[in-house]
């Protein structure tokens, strides 16, 4: 308030106890009376505190502070009156005296058929909260955790997916690795197998009439055979176990093939 009644002008009436002013400002002006407390603005006689035009007019006269001029019910003296007198003790409810009569017991509870509202009634003069458009959340942006990328996640992330797939089919070449054709009368040559992929051969029963031939199918230990490479070692066991003198067809794998495979796999 101090500062606002700097915003106004006070001019003195002329009356012998100077007490009448008639404060110039926008939007009108104002007309107070430092004796009775009152301002044409009535927040003195509402509130009991002196409004912004009567602390102007009590700056002008300089007699008294404008805390002097509050109601006597908003100063100290009133405080302490109020608090002057003891507070009786109270005991604990073990010892309250016993009556006959039953206990107080709340009204009974009716619940209202519908969900229950959360939100006290506002009266007509208060103003809305907030507005009726609820903001959607703002989230952190999703990050990639195998190729620390903005926009996915590593479920569906495209560089691990392409990974995967070329790991399957270099897997599925080392399956599918066939004996190459053998020479007319000698023993078919075996492919030769790097030493990280070294396992154990697979042994087919020998035939009466024609010596076993050993095939030798590199298959990584981590990945078990699927049912696509145990079709080709049960085909390949039947024409080397047959009778009959004949000589194994090479089986080709073409790039179509692998990249087929890998595109199922990313899939």
């Amino acid at each position: 308030m101090t500062t606002l009644s700097s915003l106004w002008a006070p001019q003195w009436s002329g009356d012998e106890k100077e007490e009448l002013y008639e404060v110039h400002g926008w939007p009108t002006n104002m007309v107070v009376d430092l004796e009775k407390h009152t301002c044409s603005c009535r927040f003195w006689q509402l509130i009991g505190m002196p409004c912004m035009n009567a602390i102007s007019g009590i700056q002008d006269k300089n007699d008294k502070r404008a805390e002097d001029y509050c109601h006597d019910w908003l100063k100290m003296e009133a405080y302490r009156k109020t608090y002057c007198f003891n507070v009786n003790p109270v005991k604990g409810q073990d010892l309250w005296e016993k009556t006959p009569h039953s206990a107080p017991v709340p009204p009974p509870f009716k619940a209202k058929p519908g969900r229950p509202t959360k939100k006290r009634r506002r009266d007509k003069e208060e103003q809305p909260n907030g507005s009726k458009i609820k903001m959607k959340r703002k989230y952190n942006p999703i990050r990639c955790m195998y190729c620390s990328e903005i926009g996915h996640n590593k479920r569906s992330c495209a560089k691990k997916k392409a990974m995967e797939a070329k790991e399957h089919a270099r897997q599925l070449q080392l399956q599918l690795a066939v004996v190459a054709p053998a020479a007319d009368g000698a023993d078919p040559e075996v492919n030769s197998v790097p030493a990280e992929h070294n396992l154990a051969p697979a042994n087919i029963a020998p035939s009466p009439t024609q010596p076993p031939t050993v095939i030798g199918i590199s298959q990584s230990e981590s990945i078990p055979p699927t049912q696509e490479t145990q079709q080709v070692i049960k085909g390949k066991a039947r024409l080397q176990s047959s009778p009959k003198p004949t000589v194994a067809a090479p089986v080709a794998i073409s790039a179509e093939t692998i990249k087929e495979t890998s595109s199922v796999t990313a899939k």
